[in-house]
């Protein structure tokens, strides 16, 4: 299969960091089909209208898309869901993010109000507390549609967006990178039914699993196989598990040599015959840029 025979959805529309990291994971040459909702990303590649699915995971700066948690729980832990979706976590992909201020107006005294995307908002208070006091912050599905808005609004209006959107949009830049921190990126995870294996790296094993709520100690004897099979765990994340009152999924990632690492294959099945429930929502190979940009 050639790359122009690929099909990719990501959390659209055109412009957005979800679609950078589309392009960055699969190149201009796929194609690319923007998604109104994360769901909508999910129910493509379940339903085998693309090959993957790009979206939101995390970020540096805000933490979890908790969404993206949930819709893991209600897609992929089989007793949340009738169908057998078969789909899987196969790689992932991050993306510096660099906001920047959007508009047509040459001085920001002229602009009366500045639209983004709500998880904007927390990453560049630096220059709203600086530059931005005096300007009415409204909430936008996305930082594209936003550039879109205040580009058709013109010069009393101003986006907080990428400078890809800027070029989408057709829309100047005013000012560039007021993120507060420089390094703040976006980890996307890509969706499908295709493995992806690839030799000589490191991967990172996704699971989920459940413990009886009420059994004192259930999750630190859970977590304790890790250490037992010699194993780092990067991160872990609770949802509710909607099946019991105060019951909880708990998300976490843990490193592995390699996609056939004995350790990890002997965890996972610990976990299978430790826990309440367990499943691997995914294995997949370390990218590069977890390592920052020059490493690429």
């Amino acid at each position: 299969m050639s790359s122009s025979d690929i099909k990719v959805a990501y959390l659209g529309p055109e412009g957005t960091y979800t679609h950078q990291a589309a392009l960055q994971q699969f190149g201009e040459k796929t194609t690319l089909l923007p998604q109104k909702t994360i769901n909508d990303c999910f129910q493509k590649v379940n339903d085998d209208e693309v090959d993957y699915s790009v979206v939101p995971f995390e970020n540096s700066t805000n933490g979890q898309v908790m969404y993206t948690y949930d819709l893991l729980r209600d897609w992929l832990i089989p007793a949340k869901k009738d169908s057998n979706s078969t789909f899987k976590v196969v790689a992932e992909q991050f993306v510096s993010i660099h906001h920047c201020v959007l508009t047509h107006a040459k001085d920001i005294s002229q602009v009366d109000k500045i639209l983004t995307h709500p998880q904007a908002w927390g990453q560049v208070t630096d220059w709203l507390i600086s530059e931005g006091k005096h300007l009415e912050r409204i909430d936008s599905s996305s930082t594209s549609r936003a550039a879109e808005i205040a580009s058709n609004e013109g010069v009393q209006s101003a986006a907080i967006a990428s400078e890809y959107a800027s070029k989408v949009h057709n829309i100047p830049i005013l000012y560039k990178n007021i993120e507060n921190n420089k390094e703040n990126t976006t980890r996307f995870l890509i969706l499908s039914k295709k493995d992806t294996k690839i030799i000589d790296t490191k991967y990172i094993t996704l699971l989920a699993f459940t413990v009886e709520h009420d059994d004192a100690g259930a999750l630190v004897k859970a977590l304790d196989i890790l250490s037992k099979h010699d194993i780092n765990m990067t991160s872990i994340t609770s949802r509710p598990s909607l099946n019991k009152l105060w019951q909880y999924v708990f998300f976490i990632e843990f490193w592995g040599d390699s996609y056939e690492d004995e350790n990890v294959k002997a965890a996972v099945k610990e976990f299978n015959e430790r826990s309440l429930s367990s499943v691997v929502i995914g294995t997949f190979p370390r990218n590069k840029r977890y390592y920052g940009e020059q490493k690429v």
